[in-house]
């Protein structure tokens, strides 16, 4: 099988390591997004490699390669139809939820705020954004001990998991394609979170959604939850732990 891999951050790293070590005759083609990011300097002598930038002048190296599929691991651009055209069975792409829920990004924040089922999965890409069908998916469950952060990480661990073992079955033809329930879509845009980050102590909340977009924010050590009072800001964290 000929693949190319789009890899960034922790999953691409995996994906990358898990290819080289288990099915390194596979990988033809490895595309950066630059090259001042650490998957870059790490993986750079691995294989012949492109940057993203560069994609547009490359597509008739790309489609001289072969490919079966191309797979996106962590990858966060769109990709063109001209891209998702020339393998030949198509490109793959890995997403930390359980789609159709929270397509788009950070879905561990949203599942938390709108109460939505959380997981990952491995899907077709068509040129619309985590619409595909289905090749994929673990369900994780969680409760209200868990915050941003422990989703997040639950998620990678699951998704490094779930790549694992579909890898080897796509290979193999030893799959089916489940199409996604459309009708239960969602997804939202970045500036959302900015918007719900912040806490007017004169409009009227339920506590439930309070307390879940407190926790969900707390991810990653970014800024939480705050709110502002006579010129100062207060950042607001919540710990919940299940009472004995």
């Amino acid at each position: 099988m000929n693949i190319a891999l789009f890899p960034t951050k922790r999953i691409g790293d995996f994906a990358l390591n898990f290819i080289l070590k288990n099915y390194p005759d596979d990988l033809k083609l490895i595309v950066f997004e630059s090259d001042d990011s650490e998957i870059f300097y790490k993986f750079k002598d691995a294989k012949p490699y492109i940057f993203y930038k560069d994609i547009e002048e490359n597509l008739d190296m790309i489609s001289s390669l072969k490919l079966d599929w191309i797979f996106l691991t962590w990858w966060p651009h769109i990709v063109r139809k001209n891209l998702i055209d020339i393998p030949k069975k198509g490109v793959i792409n890995t997403h930390n939820s359980l789609l159709p829920f929270n397509r788009g990004v950070h879905p561990n924040f949203w599942a938390i705020v709108e109460e939505k089922e959380y997981g990952v999965s491995i899907h077709k890409v068509t040129p619309g954004v985590d619409d595909g069908d289905l090749i994929a998916q673990t369900h994780i469950p969680y409760d209200w001990t868990m915050n941003g952060d422990h989703l997040y990480e639950l998620g990678m661990v699951e998704l490094e998991k779930l790549f694992a073992e579909t890898y080897p079955r796509i290979r193999n033809d030893d799959y089916a394609l489940t199409p996604q329930n459309h009708d239960l879509m969602t997804v939202r845009k970045t500036s959302e979170i900015s918007e719900a980050s912040v806490i007017n102590l004169d409009k009227e909340y339920s506590a439930r959604y309070l307390l879940n977009v407190i926790r969900a924010k707390d991810c990653l050590g970014k800024t939480p939850v705050y709110f502002e009072e006579d010129g100062k800001v207060y950042e607001v964290r919540i710990d919940i732990k299940e009472s004995e």
